[in-house]
């Protein structure tokens, strides 16, 4: 038979207050779960805060909507006619207007016209064109881009400005937009060299529209020529087997003054 120890007098567990002790328990750890949540609930809320804060991007179509650029209507002091693009080459130029129709192309038959004031027109006018040649390509002769007749552009035989011409085949294409965008696709009929003497590229026609683009050949004694139709007038022009869409043309342009153009503004 056990006998009472005496270390078991000093406790009486019927004695201890558990529900008690229960209680404090269950309270604490409400307010430690209340702590805890109560820091995660901010930490969300800041950071949340700081997410509405943030400016939201635009939302955008998988297609990206091109904002077109707008063409200048000058450029380094001169009037820009309009872009030439060959997309296959990556290449894209404006057209600067440098010319004076009235000095280049005076009509040399009458005397009276045959005065200084002319002379300085022609000399400031080549000028003019030169110093253009330095920033772009450059309308040499012609009234208006993509309409009929025959429009000519000459640029020096450089990487930034008209070496592609070298590069090109007949039947490759480009594109020309004017000033208020209208737009055309050309094809290359034909590509020779010419001296700078020979002024029958510049020839005019009132049946088709075309272009005639002009750079020097490798080392300046000739001049490249890239003859181009507009693509409607290409397939009459290759359907009526055309070989020289000049041959009718009237032959009374050249006239010093342009000679000498043709012949000092290409020199690179």
């Amino acid at each position: 038979m056990k006998g009472k120890h005496a270390s078991d007098e000093g406790l009486d567990f019927d004695s201890i207050p558990w529900k008690n002790i229960l209680l404090v328990i269950v309270v604490l750890a409400v307010i430690i779960g209340v702590l805890f949540g109560g820091k995660t609930v901010y930490s969300n809320f800041l950071a949340n805060a700081s997410f509405f804060n943030k400016e939201k991007p635009e939302e955008t179509d998988e297609t990206e909507i091109e904002i077109e650029e707008k063409m200048p209507t000058q450029l380094y002091g001169y009037k820009v006619l309009g872009e030439l693009t060959f997309e296959n080459k990556n290449f894209s130029k404006y057209i600067l207007d440098a010319t004076n129709d009235n000095a280049i192309y005076t009509d040399k038959s009458n005397n009276e016209t045959e005065n200084s004031d002319n002379e300085v027109l022609d000399q400031n006018n080549s000028l003019e064109i030169s110093d253009a040649l330095n920033k772009s390509i450059v309308k040499l002769y012609g009234d208006k881009l993509n309409q009929k007749g025959n429009f000519t552009i000459i640029g020096h035989n450089k990487d930034e400005y008209f070496s592609i011409l070298n590069e090109l085949n007949v039947g490759e294409e480009f594109l020309i937009k004017t000033s208020d965008t209208d737009e055309k696709k050309y094809i290359i009929t034909e590509i020779y060299t010419i001296e700078p003497t020979d002024l029958k590229a510049l020839m005019p026609n009132n049946d088709y529209t075309e272009v005639t683009l002009i750079t020097c050949s490798t080392g300046s004694n000739q001049r490249l020529v890239v003859k181009a139709l507009e693509e409607t007038d290409y397939e009459i022009y290759k359907s009526a087997n055309l070989t020289n869409i000049n041959e009718n043309s009237d032959n009374t342009l050249a006239d010093n003054s342009t000679e000498e153009v043709v012949q000092n503004t290409i020199t690179e």
